[in-house]
């Protein structure tokens, strides 16, 4: 995402938090961009309001736009070790609801379009 397009999308959301009463505060913190960023990413996993997930999620995008490329590439490797789903989880979630074999899916699907 290009710098302007954080600035866009941290403009849009300070828009419509002013809209919703809500004040997104400036960044005065003595927290690196990196640390705000990743506890952002933490508060916006946790239960609460729209408006406050929208300032949430205006200074996550606020501290991104901070980031140099290697800052950039540790955050994306923090969502993936941190927020992805567990393969044996959904292996069992799927065999649990009774998953159909996706072969046999496919060919059914393919069938119902006339194929």
């Amino acid at each position: 995402m290009t710098g302007s397009n954080i600035a866009l999308l941290s403009d849009l959301f300070q828009s419509i938090a002013d809209r919703m009463g809500l004040k997104i505060a400036k960044q005065t913190s003595t927290q690196t961009a990196e640390t705000r960023l990743v506890n952002g990413c933490a508060q916006l996993m946790l239960p609460g309001g729209e408006a406050s997930r929208m300032a949430v999620a205006g200074q996550a995008l606020a501290a991104y736009a901070e980031l140099d490329d290697a800052a950039k590439s540790r955050f994306f490797r923090l969502l993936l070790d941190e927020y992805s789903a567990d393969p044996d989880a959904l292996k069992v979630a799927y065999l649990t609801w009774g998953g159909w074999p996706i072969g046999n899916r496919t060919g059914r699907l393919v069938q119902s379009r006339g194929a």
